[in-house]
């Protein structure tokens, strides 16, 4: 290293060297923690809901203590008189690192995952009576694709590969009625629970045999049943609500529940005045 000395003070400078030590340090990956899923057990995973998919990623713990253990070895410089590629110690570096923190690649996979837009359905089929017919109890569906888990494609990043799964947790229906004669008024009708098993083609939930043909509003009360009590208009939008688990090389977190809603639904309601039961006429 060279330094600069003026002995008097009005002179130039006068350069001296005087030997420092300098190092260069260098990181080695040797063992870790990582754990990753087989094809088989992501396909396993694929298949399941609810819970279930939670109870899986919690056996590798959460991505909060995943870590990377690496060996530093101390490289000396010409003259600084250490010795070269000496071990010095071990460190252990957490996946939070801003070197290689999965947390920031999260908009990565949502981009990449594609989910099904629930469409909303009921039964009796609004096209049938031109509506729904008032004092009919209406049962509310969805196709049955959304109703299910959905696995990102991985991204991997230096060594992590990490996935979004989302298990669907709730469906609800929110209706907003506007009668003909009166105040609109907003409902929320509960309908599926995530542990709920439902077909996985069709229209769900499937309309029970227990629901009545007819029903004053309040005679009946049953999940995603709705009773229309007087002519106006409907609009409906179910709304599923997905578990997120957020999966790094295995270990698991849990994020913040994702709503994906319907487009809206609108139909008349009315008094049924006929009812043709011959085919043709």
């Amino acid at each position: 290293m060279y330094l600069g000395l003026d002995p008097d003070g009005d002179g130039p400078l006068q350069p001296i060297y005087e030997p420092r030590e300098s190092l260069q340090w260098m990181f080695r990956e040797t063992t870790d923690t990582v754990v990753e899923l087989t094809a088989e057990e992501w396909a396993a995973v694929a298949e399941l809901g609810g819970t279930d998919v939670a109870s899986v990623f919690a056996t590798y713990g959460r991505v909060e203590s995943a870590y990377r253990r690496f060996d530093v070895y101390c490289i000396g410089t010409q003259g600084s008189g250490a010795t070269t590629n000496s071990l010095v110690t071990s460190t252990l570096v957490s996946i939070r690192d801003v070197f290689w923190d999965p947390y920031a690649r999260i908009g990565t996979l949502w981009t990449g995952l594609q989910l099904d837009r629930p469409v909303a359905l009921t039964v009796p089929d609004s096209g049938l009576f031109g509506g729904l017919p008032v004092n009919m109890p209406a049962t509310l569906q969805i196709d049955a694709p959304p109703w299910r888990t959905y696995v990102s494609a991985p991204s991997t990043y230096r060594g992590w590969t990490s996935r979004l799964v989302l298990s669907p947790a709730s469906l609800v229906f929110d209706l907003s009625f506007d009668p003909d004669d009166g105040p609109a008024t907003s409902i929320t009708v509960d309908c599926l629970e995530g542990s709920a098993d439902q077909p996985d083609a069709g229209a769900i939930p499937r309309r029970s045999s227990d629901v009545p043909d007819f029903a004053e509003p309040g005679q009946y009360d049953a999940p995603c049943v709705w009773i229309p009590p007087e002519p106006g208009e409907l609009t409906v939008t179910a709304r599923i609500t997905y578990d997120v688990v957020f999966t790094v090389s295995g270990f698991a977190d849990v994020l913040a529940p994702y709503v994906w809603s319907s487009n809206p639904l609108t139909v008349r309601v009315d008094e049924l005045s006929v009812v043709n039961t011959r085919t043709g006429n």
